[in-house]
């Protein structure tokens, strides 16, 4: 460590133990040796560290659920921006369709009926919207696992949650436009 790096010290040590059983123990020793030789009093914090497989797993399970929170948050908002997207192209056809809502009025149409049609059309384009991105998904799953070798799985619960999510955007998103082509009068919107 001199010659290399000019420091009179070893930056770090690997230890492998035959039996994993035995590893919590070792670090102990090991830990109680170092204080011993770098003459650490009892209270004073080491300075050294000593890293087990077992903080590596921990450490990696926080970076995976930090990651997967970020990736919810880019979801979250990819979701709210396709539900306006989806608003603001229902409420266009409603403007465009206003002969047809009213024709269909004209001729006994309810209320009900022309806002469950418009309900039905948004939630109609969402969940295709879902059901391809989730196709695109597992796609992109496959191909990750193909280059990296690292395992990856699509879950039946996400599988559902991307088809009940995108549905719900679907009828939110279609609210609005639905209850405007509704209160719509036949003679206006035939004028």
């Amino acid at each position: 460590m001199r010659r290399v790096a000019n420091v009179g010290y070893l930056a770090g040590i690997k230890i492998l133990l035959d039996s994993s059983k035995e590893m919590e123990q070792t670090a102990e020793n090991i830990r109680a040796i170092l204080r011993e030789r770098h003459a650490i009093p009892p209270g004073i914090p080491d300075d050294f560290q000593i890293v087990t497989p077992t903080e590596v797993t921990q450490l990696a399970e926080r970076v995976a659920g930090t990651f997967n929170l970020f990736l919810a948050l880019i979801a979250g908002i990819a979701l709210i921006a396709g539900g306006v997207v989806v608003a603001n192209v229902m409420l266009i056809s409603v403007t465009e369709r206003k002969n047809e809502i009213g024709l269909r009025k004209a001729v006994g149409a309810r209320s009900k009926d022309i806002m469950l049609q418009f309900l039905f059309e948004a939630t109609a384009v969402t969940l295709t919207g879902g059901v391809i991105g989730i196709v695109l998904g597992a796609i992109g799953a496959g191909i990750l696992h193909a280059v990296t070798q690292l395992p990856t799985t699509v879950s039946w619960e996400s599988v559902v949650l991307g088809v009940v999510f995108s549905s719900l955007v679907g009828i939110v998103a279609g609210l609005q436009p639905a209850r405007r082509a509704a209160i719509l009068q036949p003679v206006e919107a035939l004028r």
